[in-house]
């Protein structure tokens, strides 16, 4: 098993897991960076473990797609149409029916009330039974007798 040493302490030494893992999420200050890809650049084991750690940290950097949701309204694509259809089918019939019994009356002659002219009950004649007693004279009766009077009736 290999020994792992604080970083920067000895000319062969590498460097321990938490500083990889620091180097592999870009979470080292500037100067330990630094001295981290110095010795990288001669430690070819080192590189290696970070070529290793970066693939894993890129594969969990990675954001896992979720399912994707239907909206509530997608079934509705198929349902418009078949809705629409049956709603056309509907009025198409009423205006069927409709025009079938318009022409059945059409058809049909006209029934209307007949009504009879009322006759008119006959005046019996009242026979003169006092002809010393004269009957009431109308207006259009006395403006016949005298013209003095149908000169103040007509206006």
């Amino acid at each position: 098993m290999r020994e792992t040493i604080q970083f920067g302490q000895g000319a062969g030494q590498h460097p321990d897991a938490d500083q990889i893992s620091g180097f592999v999420e870009h979470a080292l200050p500037a100067h330990e960076r630094e001295e981290m890809l110095a010795h990288l650049a001669v430690c070819p084991e080192c590189r290696a473990t970070v070529r290793m750690s970066q693939t894993a940290v890129e594969e969990a950097g990675k954001p896992v797609e979720a399912a994707r949701r239907r909206p509530w309204f997608a079934g509705w694509a198929v349902a418009l149409p078949i809705a629409g259809a049956l709603a056309a089918m509907v009025v198409f019939a009423l205006y069927l029916r409709h025009t079938a019994s318009v022409r059945q009356t059409a058809n049909e002659p006209a029934q209307m009330a007949e009504s009879e002219k009322p006759e008119r009950p006959e005046v019996e004649e009242r026979p003169e039974s006092n002809p010393t007693q004269e009957a009431p004279a109308t207006k259009t009766e006395e403006a016949e007798k005298s013209p003095a009077a149908a000169g103040t009736i007509a206006k």
